[in-house]
This record gives structure tokens, C-alpha cells and sequence, in this order.
């Protein structure tokens, strides 16, 4: 393995602070050992040096609060190494930590098997109550304000579209009645891509809370969620947008973290750029004019029902007055 550190091997702070990392450093080596956690929990496990290694480095640093660069050949157990040492800081010192991603494989990878490995682990060793989730964009959830909106133009427009409208508003429901997700893979309909960009979350188009669904808004519950963990699973493009919210002085997307481990190290730069340099191309500027177009209908259909709406009380108001006149008594002089 090929360790690269900026500067000289970073020293752990104050003498509490040293004790913390000692003791952290002894659950993670009882966890790499032989006959340990590991070598109960997986057949044919066998101690490698440059996994421990690995993992005592990202461990170190971790403690120290100083960026560590590292690489390792194929098969060294990359990712094993550094979520153990992630696991145990992040519920030692109460700081949450983010570990991002590029590919969805990856995620799928770390949250699906080697997360409840590290889990499970942890608990052999003592280490009790760890927590973990998986953050993902406001896409991946239906906003209840836009489906509204979405569920009552399907309603004027009538046929296989209001039909469509009123399975996926039901499915919402029994979502929100069961304490869902949200997500668009656990509705248990079949959405296609034009109705899903209609009800899906936008940040530019939520009101965050000026939304009367606020309160049980999908996304506000997940990111609360995701406060409760110890360690949470995120992608490049999310991580980036956040620095880049945050930059701006804006609401942030994830909650606050302590730490922040970046695998597939080598697309990094091309997430950063996405979020802190200016950049366009003709599919983003369609992107705009059709939304655009989207949003002028629904204002149009919106001024066209309050012009319907104010004829109608200036129709009622004439006739009230010709009633009025008709029925007063003649006056006679």
C-alpha cells in the first residue's frame, strides 16, 4: 500500500483527546484480529497488514482533524478499512461522519453489505447503537405541494391522466400513513419520467417552509434522519452541492458533519466543477425553457380561474342590485 500524508504524521491533541484515540485504536485492532469480530462474522477471513494499516491511518487522522491521502492496490479492503475506523470515531466523539461516493454501485455496495458487517462487528466489540443511513437527492422524493398541483390539473384534463393522478396520489398517501419514504422505488406504482419530473422534489421550486406540507414534507423527514446517525452515506454531486449552499450562505442539504472520507478519490474533481464553476450546455438551457413553459401554463391556468372567479362575484354583485331595485317599493310623490 502506498500511504501519502500532507506534512508529518499528525499528532492526536490534548491528553484526554489521546486517551479517546488509544482506546479507539485498541477496539479497531481487536476488530482486525485473527480470531476477532471479523474473523468470526466472515468465512475464511484472514488478517492483512495493509487493510490495518489503512485503517489505523484513516483512524489517526480522523482524531488529528488533518487530510489523509491514501491509495491501495485491488482486493486490500479499502472500504472495510475505512468505515471500521469511521464507525468508531463517529460514535466515540459523537461527530457525524460523511463518506462519499461517486457511483451508485459503491453505495450500493457499502449500505447493502459492508455497513451491516461493520455493524455487526462494532457490537461483538462492545461498541453498541450504531447508526446509519444513506442521503440522497430531493429528486428521489415526491413533493407533496407539487403533487397537489399536478393531481388538480390531472383533474381538469380528465382521462388516463387524472386515472394515473389518483393511483400515485393514493399511493402517497398510504406512504405517508405508514411512515414511508417517499422515494419513488418504494411507491409501489409505476410513475414515467414525465409525471415523476412534475411531483418530484426541485430545489427551485420548494418552499421550504412556506410549504403547507412542511411538516410531513418527504425530504424534511429524511434529512432529519439524518441527523440521528453516526455515519452517512452520500454521493459526490450531493456533498458538493451542500459545500456549494452552504458557500452561499443558503440552507444547507446535509445536516452538520464532523468529518468527510471521499472514495473513488479520482472523480472528485469533476463534482467539485460541477457545483463551483459556471458551465452550460444546450440540454440544461432546454431544461429551463421547458420549465418555463411549464410554469407560464400553470400561472396562465391560475389567473384564468381568478378572472373566472371575479366575473363570476361581479355577475353576482349586478344581479344582487337588480334584485335589490326590483324589489324595493315605488316611491310616489
Amino acid at each position: 500500500m502506498e500511504r501519502k500524508v500532507a506534512g508529518e504524521r499528525p499528532e492526536v491533541g490534548a491528553a484526554g483527546e489521546r486517551d479517546a484515540y488509544e482506546a479507539a485504536r485498541r477496539t479497531l485492532l481487536a476488530i482486525f484480529a485473527p480470531d476477532g469480530p471479523l474473523g468470526r462474522l466472515l468465512p475464511g477471513y484472514e488478517r492483512r497488514s495493509e487493510q490495518v494499516e489503512l485503517a489505523e491511518a484513516v483512524l489517526e487522522h480522523l482524531f488529528a482533524g488533518r487530510p489523509l491521502l491514501a491509495e491501495a492496490p485491488t482486493g486490500t479492503g479499502k472500504s472495510l478499512a475505512y468505515l471500521v475506523a469511521a464507525a468508531i470515531y463517529a460514535v466515540q466523539s459523537g461527530e457525524l461522519v460523511v463518506v462519499s461516493t461517486q457511483t451508485l454501485t459503491l453505495q450500493g455496495q457499502l449500505i447493502g453489505k459492508d455497513l451491516p458487517l461493520v455493524a455487526r462487528a462494532l457490537q461483538a466489540a462492545g461498541v453498541e447503537d450504531f447508526r446509519y443511513a444513506l442521503a440522497k437527492g430531493r429528486s428521489h422524493y415526491v413533493c407533496l405541494r407539487r403533487l397537489d398541483r399536478f393531481v388538480e390539473r390531472a383533474g381538469r384534463e380528465g382521462g388516463a391522466l387524472q386515472a394515473a393522478a389518483e393511483r400515485l396520489r393514493s399511493a402517497v398517501l398510504a406512504a405517508l400513513a405508514a411512515g414511508g419514504e417517499g422515494e419513488r422505488r418504494t411507491l409501489g406504482v409505476s410513475v414515467p419520467p414525465d409525471v415523476w419530473a412534475e411531483v418530484a422534489g426541485d430545489a427551485e421550486d420548494c418552499h421550504q417552509k412556506l410549504s403547507p406540507h412542511y411538516d410531513r414534507c418527504f425530504i424534511q423527514q429524511a434529512r432529519r434522519a439524518w441527523g440521528r446517525v453516526h455515519l452517512l452515506v452520500a454521493n459526490h454531486a450531493l456533498v458538493f452541492a451542500d459545500l456549494a449552499l452552504r458557500a452561499a450562505g443558503e440552507s444547507a442539504v446535509l445536516p452538520k458533519y464532523g468529518r468527510l472520507v471521499l472514495d473513488e478519490g479520482h472523480r472528485v474533481p469533476e463534482a467539485a466543477m460541477r457545483y463551483f464553476a459556471a458551465s452550460v450546455s444546450i440540454e440544461r438551457v432546454e431544461g429551463w425553457f421547458r420549465e418555463i413553459e411549464r410554469r407560464r401554463q400553470s400561472w396562465m391556468e391560475d389567473v384564468s380561474r381568478r378572472r373566472c372567479w371575479r366575473n363570476s362575484v361581479r355577475c353576482l354583485s349586478v344581479s344582487r342590485a337588480r334584485w335589490k331595485r326590483r324589489s324595493s317599493p315605488s316611491t310616489i310623490t
